[in-house]
């Protein structure tokens, strides 16, 4: 086709073709040997073409840093039980510890019995903390004596006995297996749900129950890398308290517990730590936890020092 062109063109018309395929090649790009097409593509030295970087991760930091003024004391009825206890004490977790330790332990199977002290609504009907709404109505309700699990295929059906820190954490070994204090009467589906999902803040969710908890993945950081379940708004203080509560109690008894990424023994890992003290904050002690620490104390012996004394939360370093 070239020689076709030049042998049209006189010998001025031939100088100026040159002329101009000459400036094509010096501006517009090179040649490709293989199929003889001029390759024109310019490359934009503006453009980065380095590698994004990752959203940051969030810490709670913020949340968290003014607990001594956003927490009140309460009185709760406690009378004398906290006598012994110097609250200002850098020892306070250690003193705590002792105080709640040597509860009378409960047999497991005789659970279902209890929570009609712990988690019975005046009409008969269980307070699932899965289930239950923020206004305190619930889509669905269970009978305390006749609704236990059970077989089921999705929410509604019947409930059974969370463990709020998992049972796989500490190995189902006695007293853990059934102190009330971490155990509550909750929707069986969502309980499978949840698993042994540590709690935190969902940002991107797989599956959602039908009172608003979520599970999936979390942008906090250090879950990077895990499932997170997160709860109702009204019942996240209530979690975090359990929580705080089993660390104190257990810290000196976890030598044969397992870890997961959340927890190394009974010791409660900073960024959960960090989301825990969050809700004890945003969601303060209910009339309903108040209660249920006078029934399990009535039953077992012992007490929520957290829910008596939320202030105590600012005052421990570490859990």
């Amino acid at each position: 086709m070239l020689f076709a062109i030049l042998a049209l063109l006189g010998a001025v018309g031939k100088e100026i073709f040159v002329v101009i395929m000459l400036a094509v090649l010096a501006c517009g790009g090179a040649v490709d040997d293989t199929s003889g097409v001029i390759d024109t593509t310019v490359v934009d030295s503006a453009v980065d073409t380095s590698t994004t970087e990752p959203d940051p991760c969030y810490d709670f930091s913020e949340e968290i840093s003014d607990c001594d003024e956003r927490v009140e004391p309460l009185e709760t009825g406690a009378g004398e039980y906290y006598a012994s206890i110097n609250e200002g004490s850098i020892t306070l977790h250690e003193e705590l510890s002792a105080l709640i330790d040597d509860h009378t332990t409960v047999s497991y199977d005789n659970l279902w019995g209890y929570f009609q002290y712990t988690d019975m609504r005046d009409d008969g009907t269980v307070w699932d903390i899965y289930s239950t709404l923020d206004d305190g109505t619930a889509p669905y309700y269970y009978q305390v004596n006749d609704d236990q699990c059970g077989e089921y295929s999705g929410e509604g059906y019947c409930y059974n006995r969370e463990h709020v820190w998992p049972k796989a954490w500490f190995g189902g070994g006695s007293p853990m297996k059934s102190d009330l204090h971490h155990l509550y009467p909750t929707d069986g589906y969502v309980n499978g749900r949840r698993s042994s999902s540590p709690f935190g803040v969902v940002d991107h969710s797989i599956w959602t129950s039908q009172n608003g908890g979520q599970l999936g993945g979390s942008d906090q950081c250090g879950t990077e890398h895990g499932t997170v379940f997160e709860p109702a708004d009204s019942f996240k203080g209530d979690l975090a308290r359990v929580f705080f509560y089993m660390s104190v109690r257990y810290g000196l008894e976890d030598e044969n517990w397992d870890s997961s990424f959340a927890v190394d023994g009974a010791n409660i890992e900073q960024w959960e730590e960090d989301v825990l003290r969050a809700w004890h904050i945003m969601d303060p002690v209910s009339d309903k936890e108040i209660n249920r620490n006078e029934a399990v104390f009535g039953i077992q012996g012992n007490r929520n020092p957290f829910v008596d004394h939320p202030e105590w939360v600012c005052r421990i370093s570490d859990f």
